[in-house]
């Protein structure tokens, strides 16, 4: 049996509430499906010239593999 789970978590800070979401993904599958959709997304906004503060955080995460790093530390 294949897991993906999304779980939202709101945690209050002083100044704002802000989703927290914990994915559980038992499936490399599904990795290579989310890294493939990232590197999409990301050639799309460099496409339109798009370059703010989102786009540095998901070429950040593109470029240092951070969906499998995640998935791999979180398998134990």
């Amino acid at each position: 049996m294949h897991f993906h789970h999304i779980l939202k978590n709101y945690s209050l800070s002083n100044v704002e509430t802000r989703p927290i979401i914990f994915i559980f993904i038992g499936d490399e599958r599904i990795i290579e499906k989310l890294e493939k959709r990232n590197a999409l997304l990301l050639k799309k906004l460099e496409g339109d010239n798009i370059t703010d503060k989102k786009y540095d955080e998901l070429k950040n995460a593109v470029e240092n593999n951070y969906i499998r790093k995640y998935w791999i530390a979180s398998r134990g």
